[in-house]
């Protein structure tokens, strides 16, 4: 018997081109974030990114060790969560990671690796139907605290404050961003990818203290998890990405 979250057309779909789905797999992390390594400039929060990317690398071996288990070569349908606390605990902020996956053999598939993607079983059908192979989960996270100086008021007609722009603090999204991608398109890279389907971007933004206090900053935490692909795409030549955003 083997268990996962398949609708009955994604199990035909996968059965018809000779993949063979064997059970769920379930990767796990938990870290501490030292709250003494939180920056206060303008800069990213290298403790957590680094705590990020070391669950990152755990949980990815943990559901690559129970596919090969099973007899598989591939993970689909790959989603990823991840929780940092809001409070210290003991000078720490407690982090977690999940990934799970659905593990499966395929003929066609790599003979010596077990690869991971988040594509569906339907994406996966879809892709390999038209010549492309999807070779690994491509990851790309950033956690980046952006402050922002004084500045004075600005007036309206009627001698009240204005709305206005705090640009600084705008930067740091735009920031945030081309980090996170950057990073999520070197991992497709490493495994020989020429583009990156499916991509899913989710932002976590907050700010805290006041702008006339001189201490206003913005935390932004955004991560990309997409599909790397590779063969009929090399053609096109460079990397291309397919976003669609959610915010948390």
């Amino acid at each position: 018997m083997w268990t996962g979250n398949l609708s009955s057309p994604e199990l035909l779909a996968l059965r018809q081109l000779g993949v063979e789905p064997l059970g769920q797999v379930y990767g796990a992390s938990v870290q501490g974030v030292s709250s003494v390594l939180f920056p206060i400039t303008t800069s990213e929060v290298k403790a957590e990114v680094a705590a990020f990317l070391e669950m990152l690398e755990a949980c990815t071996a943990s559901v690559r060790e129970q596919a090969e288990k099973l007899g598989a070569n591939r993970v689909l349908n790959c989603r990823l969560t991840h929780h940092l606390s809001k409070e210290a605990r003991g000078g720490y902020f407690p982090y977690k990671m999940e990934l799970v996956g659905l593990a499966s053999k395929d003929p066609a598939g790599p003979r010596n690796d077990c690869s991971l993607s988040a594509a569906t079983p339907t994406e996966f059908v879809c892709l390999v139907n038209n010549g492309f192979d999807p070779c690994g989960l491509a990851v790309g996270f950033t956690a980046f605290y952006q402050v922002a100086w004084r500045q004075p008021p600005k007036k309206g007609r009627f001698g009240t404050w204005a709305n206005e722009e705090v640009s600084e603090l705008t930067q740091g999204p735009y920031t945030a961003r081309e980090i996170a991608s950057n990073r999520m398109v070197d991992m497709a890279k490493r495994v020989g990818a020429a583009g990156v389907v499916g991509v899913n971007l989710t932002t976590n933004i907050s700010t805290s203290g006041t702008l006339l206090g001189g201490n206003m900053s913005l935390l932004c935490r955004m991560m990309f998890i997409g599909t790397a692909i590779r063969r009929n795409l090399a053609e096109q030549g460079g990397v291309k990405i397919l976003t669609t955003i959610s915010v948390a």
